[in-house]
């Protein structure tokens, strides 16, 4: 389903840059079911992609991140009580601070864009500061030739 798959393959220079990481037949419900029958929780979604993150495997944060989709969709402010959705997105959002620090070490600032965007298209909010800066920072070592 994850485009992840290459060390060369620049997530950016696709010419259908509006669709997220996944197929765009594949809908919310459908990520939701797959993670249900794996017997997982965002929760658990965010630690595996947070363990990931450790041990600066890349790749299967990118592909983690697809099974945290539902949950985050879930937190979209037009879906409810908007306080019980903000604590629920929190409880989250460190997942994607841990992708864009794996991404960071990796040198991997193409993919670190993509799932800035496609984690603001889900959820509907900001991403975490902390994520915004090790993207930041990522850019101006490119910048510098670092």
């Amino acid at each position: 389903i994850l485009v992840a798959d290459d060390d060369n393959n620049n997530p950016l220079s696709s010419s259908k840059r509006k669709t997220s990481f996944f197929r765009k037949n594949t809908s919310h419900h459908h990520h939701k079911g797959i993670a249900r029958k794996m017997g997982m929780r965002g929760e658990d979604w965010k630690l595996l992609l947070i363990a990931a993150s450790k041990s600066k495997d890349w790749k299967l944060c990118i592909n983690t991140m697809q099974f945290l989709r539902p949950y985050l969709c879930a937190t979209h402010p037009k879906r409810g009580n908007p306080h019980k959705l903000t604590r629920k997105y929190h409880k989250l959002s460190r997942a994607l601070t841990s992708l864009l620090l794996c991404l960071e070490d990796c040198k991997q600032d193409a993919w670190a864009i993509r799932a800035i965007d496609d984690w603001i298209e889900w959820c509907g909010r900001r991403p975490p500061k902390e994520a915004v800066l090790a993207c930041v920072r990522m850019h101006a070592a490119a910048r510098r030739g670092a």
